[in-house]
């Protein structure tokens, strides 16, 4: 009966620190997703018709129009590659038609496992042209549609920054992948505790990608018109 006992007791002893752990685990969370929500109000000064609205996942999602350009930020949690620390990436999209004939997506450090991304998905891979970082990749869903290199080079020194792992130029617009937050390496190593979203970006930050998307943009638009006049 004694034995019985102690081991009824260690039983619920279990389910109660697995209960305490899954609630204290939803609650870092919450407070997460809560505190990425706070990341992107400093943006919405810079924006006009802003509007804050949390998506399907608990994270914050930012539209409205910048330079009368109707943009998105979203952010996106990749926690599926064990070699490497959680990240919470920031998407940056400038919606709206391009004149251009496929998908290009230009991938730094790719891994093969990019939840936040199509790029595995292109079903044509190219040689990045010489000078381009060494450390990117390139795929499409057109051959032979590439946009000008001329144009991409001129825009090359978006790469200089760390952060920026991915630029994609569609039919649809244009995105750019960029880090926001990176795990604490020892409470991942420890706890395995991947909570993000404490760093507040500064609206000129996002300013300054939204405004290089804009260029690139522009460049696109204008080369459309230089080439079909």
């Amino acid at each position: 009966m004694t034995e019985m006992f102690v081991k009824s007791a260690l039983a619920a002893a279990v389910c109660v620190a697995l209960l305490v752990s899954l609630w204290q685990s939803w609650q870092r969370s919450r407070e997460s997703r809560v505190l990425c929500k706070a990341m992107l109000e400093h943006v919405q000064t810079g924006l006009q018709q802003a509007e804050l609205t949390i998506d399907p996942a608990g994270y914050p999602r930012l539209t409205g129009f910048y330079r009368g350009l109707p943009i998105a930020l979203r952010f996106e949690k990749d926690s599926l590659n064990f070699r490497k620390l959680p990240v919470l990436w920031l998407l940056v999209t400038i919606m709206g038609p391009l004149p251009v004939k496929g998908r290009f997506d230009m991938m730094m450090r790719p891994r093969g496992i990019e939840p936040f991304s199509g790029f595995s998905e292109l079903p044509v891979q190219v040689t990045p042209p010489h000078g381009f970082p060494e450390d990117c990749a390139i795929r499409i869903d057109a051959p032979g549609h590439l946009p000008d290199e001329k144009l991409l080079r001129r825009h090359l020194a978006l790469f200089q920054d760390a952060r920026v792992k991915e630029l994609v130029i569609a039919r649809t617009g244009l995105r750019l992948t960029w880090m926001a937050e990176e795990a604490h390496r020892t409470r991942y190593l420890m706890f395995r505790d991947s909570d993000m979203g404490s760093a507040a970006i500064p609206a000129a930050t996002v300013t300054a990608l939204l405004d290089k998307l804009v260029a690139i943009r522009d460049d696109l638009i204008a080369h459309a018109g230089e080439t079909n006049p």
